[in-house]
């Protein structure tokens, strides 16, 4: 909910922002419908925007279970979806616009900082989902091809004895334990890790990039490396502005994924300035979109042509200090 509403939020703030300006070709109008990540609700949100022919493109899902029922409703209306949350490999097709690194790619910096620090020994850990397979298995191909041990772990979401597991993982002594599950486990595995003694690098990913997972393991988070596409407003020092501007028009500070949002408006409304037409169609902007490139306050976007995946670098390494996550860059051979 909370990532949902400080989406709605930022996109509000970067569509009063446009529309205030003196130069602005065209006025922006938004419309938003609260899909509360589910698959029912999506879909009957994008059937109301399918059927209004002012709506030229799209920003959402906030979940990748939404995003996928989305997808078809809109491929059928041909309205150009961008999507700051979901990275999930699966989601292509002609109307898709991944504005972020996808799941298996954010694993880049951790290929990097395992190379860096000569870590030839790595326990890769999924928790059985489809997203804890496309982080893990990437980054297994690539070490492997590189000469390094992998230790391929499955520690099943909810799995209840994660004292067991983190033993049986420990006592391989691996040099570098990367978990690949969402933040609710990833922070009683962090507890766990720290009960059998394991005392290695640990490396979370951006299903971990969350609050709760800091309030989950409390003090057995310190130390914790995070990648994520999140330009988290806290820390990262190309959001600030944007932070300070939600923070006056709210009275509150953003959260994860606010910035993204912002830009995905940003993005949208500066493609369709440099098209320059009096009238714009969605056939109109869809094209434009995936061929454009846009300097946001998070990060800058471009898209392949032929899929709407992300192309460029686009993801921020974090490690958890004093029970906070703070930047630390986006190349891995630097942390």
């Amino acid at each position: 909910a909370a990532v949902g509403r400080g989406q709605d939020r930022a996109a509000r703030l970067a569509v009063a922002e446009h529309n205030a300006r003196r130069d602005a070709p065209f006025t922006l109008r938004l419309t938003t419908v609260d899909d509360g990540g589910e698959e029912e609700r999506a879909t009957a949100a994008v059937r109301r925007f399918a059927a209004d022919p002012l709506v030229v493109a799209a920003i959402g899902a906030t979940g990748t279970d939404a995003a996928r029922e989305a997808l078809v409703a809109y491929d059928e209306a041909a309205l150009g979806l961008v999507s700051v949350v979901d990275g999930d490999i699966r989601h292509l097709n002609r109307t898709f616009l991944c504005a972020r690194p996808r799941n298996d790619m954010q694993m880049v910096p951790v290929a990097e900082y395992l190379g860096a620090y000569e870590i030839d020994r790595v326990a890769l850990v999924d928790d059985g989902t489809e997203y804890g397979r496309q982080t893990t298995r990437f980054l297994d191909a690539g070490l492997r091809g590189n000469g390094r041990t992998v230790l391929a772990e499955t520690v099943r979401e909810g799995a209840r004895d994660l004292d067991a597991e983190a033993g049986r993982i420990a006592a391989k002594r691996p040099g570098a334990v990367v978990y690949g599950g969402g933040w609710r486990d990833a922070g009683r595995f962090a507890e766990a890790l720290n009960r059998a003694g394991y005392p290695g690098p640990k490396i979370a990913t951006q299903a971990a990039h969350d609050p709760r997972f800091l309030a989950e393991a409390g003090e057995d988070a310190a130390g914790w490396l995070l990648v994520s596409t999140a330009a988290d407003p806290a820390s990262v020092p190309s959001v600030h502005a944007f932070a300070a501007a939600y923070r006056k028009r709210y009275d509150g500070a953003p959260p994860l994924f606010a910035a993204e949002a912002y830009d995905a408006v940003g993005l949208i409304a500066a493609c369709a300035e440099k098209l320059g037409r009096e009238t714009l169609t969605r056939q109109d902007l869809l094209p434009a979109l995936r061929t454009t490139s846009y300097k946001g306050v998070s990060k800058s976007y471009a898209f392949e042509p032929a899929n709407g995946m992300y192309t460029g670098t686009g993801v921020f390494i974090y490690r958890v200090e004093r029970g906070r996550f703070r930047y630390i860059g986006m190349d891995g051979r630097q942390v």
